[in-house]
């Protein structure tokens, strides 16, 4: 079971990142993205996507609130309670 939700996330990791390449215009793929890194504990990358995906204030709430869960995870408390602000 663990083995298969590894590769789910790993799917999802390329798929979104096939996809952006495809249409770098479709920001909202970023946060799908990120949020995958993120489960996936690859905290540092996902924290890159998601500053990108907030570039787009459209997406910078939901895109803040995933960098402070990682920051959170990190062991970085400050930075994550000024992503949650």
């Amino acid at each position: 079971l663990e083995q298969a939700e590894v590769n789910l996330l790993n799917e999802r990791i390329r798929v979104c990142k096939d996809r952006f390449a495809r249409h770098p215009d479709q920001t909202e793929i970023l946060i799908t993205l990120g949020i995958a890194l993120r489960q996936s504990k690859r905290f540092d990358e996902a924290v890159d996507v998601l500053r990108t995906a907030s570039k787009d204030l459209m997406h910078r709430s939901r895109a803040s609130l995933q960098m402070g869960m990682c920051y959170q995870a990190m062991g970085k408390p400050l930075d994550a309670l000024s992503q949650f602000r």
